[in-house]
């Protein structure tokens, strides 16, 4: 089984047998001999290895106050075996299996408030290196389908490839390292199905230097990039000064009826940092019951930039992060980056007096709202009418 058709109708077979796990939670988070506690997901399946899965990130010890706890708790080897988040946001409350075999690891999360595994990944091994991976993901955790009876849940999230995302990917190993790959992406953002070859190449000894993503149209993203004797500060600077021209030329060049009052930059933190653009008019604004655009402005509208216009710093910038276990720099990168779109919006033909461009995580930094505003660049002016709409 080496096709990527193949490998999709396993996926899903394997996923419409997670639903009953659900029953085995307490029984998996009981199986923990540590607890550790996290500002953010950590554990990404799709880099376990036999040998040591590390954690992509800082764990502590005790709770970390003032954020939502990502809480893991740890079998005799280090590895996790289940996850719990509660979000005092959005009110929303997430669990995780993760299971191991010879060959092979499972990571399935629940989302609790619909009884729905939201997300279900597999990585299969050989010799310990990575042979197959598989993920699918389902968008907004698949809360609606608590309301449609079991046996027509495939259907409907398959016939609409925005509530799902599905992520294939097959390895070619040889003397111990991955010399070769392909990745098969379907749903999402970009709908797809998209295939892409992925590249690996090795300094002399043995050091992997740079792998390279390319598209059957002939695109090609750098995903990783090894570090140069560039700082990480100025790769930051680089980066926000490129991705605040990407915006200002997008917001520009695009139809909308104005003026614009905001443009939201959002992005997922430790995993993505190349936002997407989200532009919120006037008149938007007079109808929005809530402050993140994302979830109000139909999807059609928004703006997404190119991760290959940002290569290859974006994917030093990223490699310089996880390796630190620090992403701050990461959201600083971004705010500067919004703070700048705001300065030259105002007094823009397309721009509201009170404009204000701000790069957020919803899912992690909702309730700081008033502070990224004022981070981005936000006046008194944008600051009343945010205040008056009650969401500040």
């Amino acid at each position: 089984m080496d096709t990527a058709e193949d490998l999709k109708q396993d996926l899903l077979r394997r996923w419409r047998a997670q639903f009953d796990r659900i029953a085995f939670l307490a029984e998996a988070a009981e199986r923990g001999v540590r607890t550790v506690y996290a500002t953010g997901p950590l554990f990404d399946l799709e880099k376990y290895s036999p040998r040591k899965f590390r954690a992509g990130g800082r764990t502590s010890k005790e709770p970390i106050q003032g954020c939502d706890n990502w809480v893991y708790r740890l079998d005799n080897q280090g590895r996790p075996v289940h996850m719990a988040v509660r979000h005092d946001f959005s009110k929303t409350e997430r669990q995780g299996i993760y299971s191991y075999a010879s060959e092979e690891a499972v990571y399935t999360e629940f989302f609790m408030q619909g009884h729905v595994p939201s997300t279900y990944e597999r990585i299969t091994l050989g010799d310990g290196q990575p042979v197959n991976f598989q993920r699918l993901w389902l968008n907004g955790n698949g809360f609606p389908l608590r309301e449609i009876p079991r046996d027509r849940q495939e259907e409907w999230i398959m016939g609409d490839p925005g509530r799902y995302q599905i992520v294939i990917k097959g390895y070619d190993s040889q003397d111990g390292r991955i010399q070769s790959g392909w990745v098969w992406v379907e749903g999402g953002r970009g709908f797809g199905p998209y295939r892409s070859r992925l590249e690996y190449s090795y300094s002399n000894e043995g050091k992997l230097e740079r792998m390279v993503k390319r598209w059957e149209d002939g695109r090609a993203e750098t995903v990783f990039a090894a570090r140069t004797k560039t700082g990480i500060k100025e790769l930051s600077t680089k980066l926000s000064r490129r991705i605040a021209e990407r915006v200002i030329d997008a917001l520009q060049r695009a139809s909308f009826n104005p003026p614009l009052v905001a443009a939201e930059l959002p992005y997922h933190s430790v995993t993505s940092y190349i936002p997407s653009i989200v532009p919120g008019t006037q008149a938007d604004f007079e109808g929005l019951k809530y402050p993140s655009l994302v979830a109000a402005i139909d999807r059609k509208r928004w703006i997404e930039l190119r991760e290959e216009d940002f290569a290859p710093e974006i994917a030093e910038f990223m490699e310089r992060m996880n390796s630190s276990e620090r992403w701050e720099p990461g959201t600083k990168m971004l705010r500067e980056a919004a703070r700048t779109v705001t300065e030259f919006g105002r007094g823009q033909s397309w721009a509201a007096e009170d404009f204000v461009a701000f790069a957020i995580d919803w899912e992690f930094e909702g309730r700081d709202l008033a502070k990224i505003l004022k981070d981005c660049g936000a006046d008194r002016r944008a600051l009343k009418r945010w205040k008056n709409k009650g969401w500040i």
